[in-house]
């Protein structure tokens, strides 16, 4: 394996790794209601 394919694993390791705990996370209330705070925000609300 190269060193740019090693390198571009890793990263997409670690993406899945993140991803996985924030899906998990998503899944507490207090979570939810501030993504959801923070995704209305940048929509433009103010």
């Amino acid at each position: 394996m190269t060193r740019l394919q090693s390198t571009l694993h890793r990263i997409h390791s670690l993406d899945l790794h993140w991803c996985v705990q924030f899906n998990a996370a998503s899944r507490h209330r207090l979570i939810l209601i501030f993504f959801k705070l923070i995704s209305r925000l940048g929509n433009g609300v103010f």
